[in-house]
């Protein structure tokens, strides 16, 4: 029987093209399996799920002591996602898919720093990730300091998020991990330029709808990013009071104002 894949404390074999999930039943000590035909995808899914079994509250003393990153970055997306925005979820998945996954994912726990910091390096000498789509364009330009310090602190957190909220317990935490060439947005070449108050004016003049306005003047007085703001729904136009609600979340039923 040909291993194919481990996760966790279960192994995926390969026997006769057929796919099974194996594990040692701690109990009695005896080697388990369950097949699954030809369908590997849903061997891996029904694996991750027993993994999550073992990180209920209640099974704290069954859990692996030092899982790899891959085991880490299932659970911390399982945590995280719920509470991050389409954009940050997208980013997580790209940072997995072109510098964790290459980099990281079959790392224990207990060599994570010394493995994070290796990915640094390799980042700071023009790594640029495996399995990029490259449809629109081949990258050239190195990874920036900054977003490399970005990408070792999700790295960091993947481990050291779960350690606080008790979800694995064993290994120490990633300490802080430097990288040089960092720098401040006050030294940087600004990636754009400022709107003058001639053109807020202008802008202002433009708004059709008050609630538009409403929400333009909103963002303008916060000075955030657009991308901060949920997307604006119908039940957040208060048409009689000529008003905008800015409480309803994202997850109202009603449709969004283009």
């Amino acid at each position: 029987m040909k291993t194919v894949e481990r996760i966790g404390h279960f192994t995926i074999a390969l026997n006769r093209n057929t796919y099974h999930l194996r594990w040692t039943n701690k109990n009695t000590g005896k080697q388990e399996s369950e097949s699954f035909g030809r369908d590997q995808e849903r061997a891996e899914s029904e694996a991750w799920k027993r993994m999550a079994a073992l990180v209920s509250p209640d099974d704290v003393i069954e859990r692996p002591n030092n899982p790899t990153f891959e085991e880490l970055w299932h659970f911390y997306c399982r945590e995280k996602k719920p509470n991050l925005s389409e954009g940050r979820v997208r980013r997580l998945e790209e940072a997995y898919k072109l510098y964790f996954k290459p980099a990281l994912a079959k790392v224990p726990a207990s060599d994570l720093p010394d493995a994070i910091r290796k990915m640094r390096d390799r980042m700071l000498s023009g790594w640029t990730g495996d399995g990029r789509n490259n449809s629109r364009g081949v990258r050239h330009q190195p990874i920036h300091p900054n977003t490399i310090e970005d990408l070792v602190n999700i790295a960091r957190a993947t481990l050291n998020f779960l350690l606080e909220e008790r979800i694995i317990v064993g290994p120490s935490p990633v300490p802080t991990i430097r990288v040089a060439g960092r720098t401040s947005p006050m030294d940087r070449d600004p990636k754009g330029r400022h709107v003058s108050f001639e053109e807020i004016g202008k802008l202002i003049d433009a708004c059709v709808f008050p609630h538009h306005l409403h929400m333009m003047l909103l963002e303008l007085g916060c000075a955030t990013r657009s991308g901060v703001f949920p997307e604006m729904l119908t039940d957040q136009i208060l048409w009689d009071l000529d008003a905008i609600d800015v409480q309803i979340t994202r997850e109202s039923p009603n449709y969004r104002i283009g």
